[in-house]
């Protein structure tokens, strides 16, 4: 199944229900769905919808989520929400097989500025990489527990990898573990609160911006985050087993591999950005 192509906006507003999400995979009734797998959510933008920009449900499996553009959600009406979720219920189920990878999120906010959320894990296994996830009211990316306030969370979560993701103006942190059983493997990440030890701060001269987003530089959402030249993150990964960044660029360029979603590239050489391209 192939979720691909759409552009999602201001659902929800002119209906009495105070939910309405911009993709939903599953349901969310007992039992849980186990039917439904190997599905792709590509190239869509979602904006201005009234809860969760993608929602994937528990028992939902092997779903692929990537090149999507996930911007301005105020659910300010639900007091909470997040641009993605990942099956947060506390019903047990085999691995999920989910991958979030090469996305832009940004400017998400909510009533209660600790629950307005970029990714939320609530199951394994899971990898989330060459995201740039930006201007968020509480975290980035947050693993949810299991008996939570909202009684989320797996009690069987798996391993989730966070790999080279530009994680930048997060409201609390970028990384929030909310006492995930999950074992999370954290590399490669550039952030503006580091999520993982002795690696450097983003700055805003780390990056060819503008920052504002007044527009993007190289044409496309997330490209303001390229990599300066004199950049902390520039040369200073370690190498892992993808090859490519968020605009499709093989890893490493330099002497080994970039932090962050965007590997630096000459300019002359910036390709397409798979978000605004056919």
């Amino acid at each position: 199944v192939r979720v691909r192509c759409n552009t999602i906006s201001s659902i929800g507003y002119d209906q009495s229900d105070a939910y309405a999400e911009g993709i939903y995979l599953g349901h969310g009734n007992a039992p849980f769905d186990t039917g439904s797998s190997h599905i792709i959510v590509s190239r869509n933008e979602i904006t201005d919808v009234l809860a969760d920009g993608i929602d994937v449900k528990a028992g939902v499996t092997d779903v692929l989520i990537t090149a999507n553009h996930i911007h301005d959600l105020d659910f300010s009406a639900t007091s909470f929400g997040r641009a993605i979720t990942l099956a947060a219920d506390n019903r047990s189920f085999s691995d999920a097989g989910y991958r979030v990878e090469g996305n832009v999120i940004e400017r998400i906010s909510s009533a209660r500025n600790d629950d307005a959320i970029g990714i939320l894990i609530g199951h394994g296994d899971t990898v989330i990489r060459n995201n740039v996830v930006s201007d968020i009211e509480d975290a980035a990316i947050a693993a949810q527990r299991h008996g939570s306030r909202f009684g989320w969370g797996n009690p069987d979560e798996r391993d989730v990898a966070i790999h080279n993701n530009t994680l930048w103006n997060c409201g609390s942190t970028c990384l929030l573990d909310r006492g995930s059983r999950a074992v999370i493997d954290a590399r490669n990440n550039f952030a503006s609160d580091p999520i993982e030890p002795g690696a450097p701060t983003a700055a805003a001269d780390d990056f060819v911006g503008p920052l504002d987003r007044t527009s993007d530089a190289g044409g496309g959402p997330g490209t303001a985050f390229a990599l300066a030249d004199t950049s902390a993150a520039v040369d200073a990964g370690t190498t892992l087993t993808f090859v490519s960044d968020l605009l499709r660029v093989s890893r490493p360029q330099g002497a080994t591999w970039d932090l962050g979603a965007l590997e630096r590239v000459a300019e002359a050489s910036e390709p397409a950005n798979p978000l605004v391209s056919a």
